[in-house]
């Protein structure tokens, strides 16, 4: 009986020490997946900080090209304005060239009128003397 006690209290000894290092064991195991759980987490915050920057960097790039847009509009509508004004001074100076033009005619014409009707007046007078 003595011999069975004791085996027993040997049994129950040995159950005691396999459950108190199975106990130290979990608990390393634990302190170990804390660890990994800890730097995963901050992994993960600066990940989302790298993330939030390069989310900020698009947004300026994207406000960029929209102003550069913007701008380019603007540009493209003045030049138009530019080039509908210089179109009407072409409009208007071609327009005065042409009065000018009709205008220079007909002096030439009253020109060519009045050389004629000087050479008339010669002609008239050259008889008259002859006459006389």
């Amino acid at each position: 009986i003595n011999k069975a006690e004791e085996n027993l209290q040997q049994g129950v000894e040995k159950v005691k020490e396999m459950k108190n290092d199975a106990i130290e064991k979990l608990q390393k195991d634990l302190a170990k997946a804390k660890r990994w759980a800890r730097r995963a987490e901050e992994q993960r915050d600066q990940l989302e900080e790298v993330l939030a920057g390069k989310k900020a960097v698009v947004e300026q790039e994207e406000a960029a090209q929209a102003h550069k847009a913007q701008v380019t509009e603007v540009v493209k509508e003045e030049l138009m304005e530019e080039e509908i004004k210089k179109q009407e001074a072409q409009e208007v100076a071609e327009e005065e060239k042409k009065k000018k033009e009709a205008r220079f005619e007909m002096l030439e014409a009253q020109v060519k009128q009045a050389k004629d009707a000087l050479k008339a007046v010669k002609a008239v007078a050259e008889e008259v003397a002859e006459s006389d």
